[in-house]
């Protein structure tokens, strides 16, 4: 991602105000569903084979005939186990969540009120999907009220879920989260604590469907499985008894540490999660989802060289899978490997050509790469489909433009940012700057000053682009003003004052130049930048003893400055002291060997006091750097 690079694998959000998503429903009728709803809930105890209780759990009643729907974890290790049917007299009332877990409350407590209503022997299991932690098992006799699974598994967050507490109460909840399981398969998350005898509770919309079943997988994870994914389980096949069913600690499967490896990501906890699929992927090397999650993880980690070997090994092993080369191509940008994460993400755009991630980061990468016209492509694709705010990439395609320097197309872009944000820093900046480029330096100007105000903190660097601006368009009273409010910001600031001072300067008000400087030497006494321009500016005065005084202070804190040694050896000429002039010239050329000026100057100085030699060889050197100062010199040489 974002700031410009975004993950992928784990989506887990928080609100700070939660939307209620259900429907409206009359309370009679709420109340029915509710009583069918509590007649459909079982509670679920497992024995061992000395009919020890193992665990507790839940379960809901999906047909008639007694198949129960419960977490596979539950019933894995059971050789006998019951259920207990939910009294059926009365209307559970709703109960606020906190008022459940009340101060001092111990989750199990629920688990440990007298239990009321009929139990009913298991007589097996009938099918079961290990990767999603369902298990459709099968009681004994027919006749019992059962309710129905949801058609879909469209749940977002903000959503309302109804959900059996004990025997007296129901609660809501809410859906918090979303996360990717396996393939289109995912897990949400709900702002309900559970204990691990809730496993396997269902949850419930208005209409009485299940739209989910609790699991228990790590301490405050929470996660729901949507019940539409339990469709398949549904089968009219007779059922293996849990005596002959093969028993297995689930969290000890491949399976099951993946689940808990998901379950730990989504907590945050990801040096627990990794060595879950480590452990996994162990057991099961083909699951290609542990590797890319484990690509994931070990980016998150900053581990990007061993994400690299994940998600290639992930990809490898499900070639189709275009999350897993997202992955990989945004690992490769983390390592600044710009080059090799161009294939994978392209391999992403082509297995998914609406996912509006790969396209961004594919702009960002060709962006890096300096090859900004596969940069537009990318980043116009991305606006395609991109369902976000449209500033995250027109702001990015209009960064290119102005480095491809097209402006019009950039104006253009930043104009549609700004219709929808008007206060989009980047736009507005970015505006300002490809007219300021384009030479509409009057449509740049209110921008600047617009950016001032949206961003007071950074007040400085605008003003510094509006007198840049004026500077560099001849408007020199403008930027006088403006350099007259920098000023005022920041008085001492020997800077501030030279930059204006070169402003007067150009202005050839050689006076107020000289104050500026001045000033600055007064605040800062070795700001040599100062010494210098009064040295231009005693030149342009024709006070040549002056500006060799300012030059030779200057080159006493730069002693290796070319330029200014030959305005001192050209100072002496002009006032004809030629001796005077030689030392400064030759160290000129000393540190600037063709300096062709500092030649020429020379060799008339030699030549003024009489070493006509000297003055022949500077016209030699000459001849090779600037035939025409050759061609003049040696007309002063033959007078």
């Amino acid at each position: 991602m974002g700031k410009n690079t975004k993950t992928l694998f784990s989506v887990f959000i928080f609100l700070s105000i939660l939307f209620n998503a259900m429907a409206y429903t009359p309370q009679e009728e709420l109340n029915e569903v509710l009583k069918k709803c509590n007649q459909a809930v079982v509670s679920i105890i497992v024995y061992d084979s000395n009919k020890k209780e193992i665990t507790q759990g839940k379960g809901v009643i999906l047909s008639s005939d007694g198949f129960v729907l419960t977490n596979y974890h539950i019933i894995c290790q059971a050789h006998s186990a019951k259920v207990r049917l939910a009294e059926t007299k009365k209307i559970r009332k709703k109960v606020e969540w906190e008022n459940v877990f009340y101060p001092g409350y111990q989750r199990e407590s629920l688990q440990k009120k007298k239990a009321k209503g009929k139990w009913i022997d298991v007589e097996g299991v009938v099918s079961f999907e290990k990767i999603l932690d369902f298990a459709l098992i099968k009681i004994a006799k027919k006749g019992y009220p059962y309710t129905q699974l949801a058609k879909s598994d469209e749940l977002e967050i903000g959503d309302k879920a109804i959900i059996v507490v004990d025997d007296d109460t129901i609660s809501e909840g809410t859906i918090t989260g979303l996360n990717d399981l396996i393939e289109t398969k995912k897990v949400f998350q709900i702002n309900l604590p559970f204990s691990p005898g809730m496993s396997g509770s269902p949850l419930f919309n208005t209409k009485g469907e299940v739209i989910g079943i609790a699991s228990y997988i790590t301490e405050n994870s929470n996660l729901i499985f949507p019940g539409f994914y339990a469709f398949p389980l549904i089968k009219e096949e007779k059922a293996t008894p849990l005596s002959k069913f093969a028993h297995e600690d689930y969290f000890t499967t491949s399976e099951g540490l993946y689940l808990k490896g998901m379950a730990c990501s989504i907590m945050k906890d990801y040096n627990k999660s990794l060595s879950l699929l480590e452990e996994s992927i162990r057991i099961n090397p083909k699951n290609s989802y542990a590797h890319s999650h484990m690509g994931f993880l070990l980016s998150k980690l900053n581990r990007y060289e061993r994400a690299v070997d994940a998600y290639n090994e992930a990809v490898k092993l499900n070639p189709n899978d275009y999350k897993a080369f997202f992955g990989l191509g945004i690992a490769h940008i983390r390592l600044n490997d710009y080059q090799r994460a161009i294939d994978p993400l392209t391999q992403c755009t082509a297995l998914n050509p609406n996912f509006p991630d790969a396209f961004y980061n594919l702009g960002l990468t060709y962006e890096s790469l300096g090859e900004l016209e596969k940069a537009v492509n990318a980043y116009q694709e991305y606006i395609k489909i991109n369902h976000g705010p449209a500033w995250i990439g027109l702001n990015q395609l209009g960064s290119v433009y102005v480095k491809l320097a097209q402006y019009d197309k950039a104006v253009t872009v930043f104009q549609e940012v700004l219709k929808s944000n008007p206060s989009d820093l980047k736009a507005t900046y970015n505006l300002a700057f490809a007219y300021d480029m384009s030479g509409q330096y009057d449509l740049a100007v209110p921008l600047y000053r617009k950016l001032i105000n949206l961003n007071p903190k950074e007040a400085k660097a605008y003003y510094s682009l509006l007198f840049r601006l004026h500077d560099k368009a001849g408007q020199y009273e403008k930027a006088v003003e403006v350099g007259q409010e920098i000023i005022l910001q920041s008085p001492d600031n020997p800077n501030d004052h030279y930059n204006l001072g070169i402003i007067y300067y150009k202005m050839k008000d050689y006076e107020k130049a000289l104050e500026t400087y001045r000033h600055a030497l007064s605040l800062n006494q070795n700001f040599e930048p100062a010494y210098y321009n009064i040295g231009l500016v005693h030149f342009k005065q024709e006070k040549y003893a002056e500006a060799i005084e300012a030059f030779t202070k200057f080159v006493q804190l730069k002693p290796n400055q070319p330029d200014a040694y030959y305005n001192i050896g050209a100072g002496y000429l002009q006032i004809k002291k030629y001796e005077e002039a030689i030392e400064p010239l030759q160290r000129a050329i000393e540190l600037k060997p063709d300096y062709a000026l500092a030649h020429y100057n020379l060799g008339i100085a030699y030549y003024v006091v009489g070493d006509r030699f000297s003055a022949n060889e500077e016209y030699k050197t000459l001849r090779s750097l600037d035939p025409n100062l050759a061609e003049k010199l040696q007309k002063i040489i033959k007078k």
